[in-house]
């Protein structure tokens, strides 16, 4: 049986006043969780956006691979190891160009999501299309196989050409699609 004379205070019942003020505390305590998980749902938001636009950044052709040796075949200058050295950065570039494009697609749902389906289907298209960079790569491929003596050093000159000009549009195209990717992930 308890003793009545320990120190511990009898329990008292629950003013309205004490209600209130636990219900207020208990909304604060929702409120402020409901709002870091906002912030870390808007964190992931932004981590999916910047890994597509470094996958964007992949699909770049710099001025130190290919692109050396297409300008001197596209101006006639084109010797037979510029077609091996396009030949070489094609089966170095390969497994990572696929790995970019893997990621691209696992991505596309979100960038619909989060940016609209024009965007989806512009990243789409800058990988697949005609002028796509997986199109720029076979025609570099078809390019090597034209080092031969059956085609005009006129024919080579301007199928490197119009390669040249399918990269330049397609880097253009990418820059846009990746900055407007992070510029609408920091809002």
């Amino acid at each position: 049986m308890a003793d009545n004379d320990s120190n511990t205070p009898a329990p008292r019942a629950m003013t309205f006043t004490d209600v209130i003020v636990a219900a207020r505390q208990t909304l604060e305590l929702i409120s402020d969780a409901a709002s870091k998980t906002v912030a870390v749902a808007e964190a992931v938001q932004r981590h999916k956006g910047k890994k597509a636009a470094k996958s964007l950044d992949t699909l770049v052709f710099g001025g130190d691979g290919s692109r050396v040796h297409l300008e001197r075949i596209a101006g006639g200058q084109g010797l037979p190891e510029d077609f091996d050295a396009i030949a070489t950065k094609m089966d170095e570039t390969g497994r990572v160009v696929e790995q970019a494009i893997d990621r691209l697609q696992q991505y596309r749902a979100f960038v619909r999501q989060r940016h609209g389906m024009a965007l989806a289907n512009k990243i789409s298209d800058l990988v697949y299309a005609g002028g796509g960079k997986a199109s720029i790569r076979l025609d570099l491929e078809h390019l090597v196989f034209l080092n031969d003596n059956f085609y005009s050093p006129e024919h080579i000159a301007a199928e490197a050409q119009r390669i040249l000009g399918n990269i330049a549009a397609l880097n253009a195209g990418l820059e846009q699609v990746h900055d407007e990717i992070l510029r609408i992930g920091e809002k």
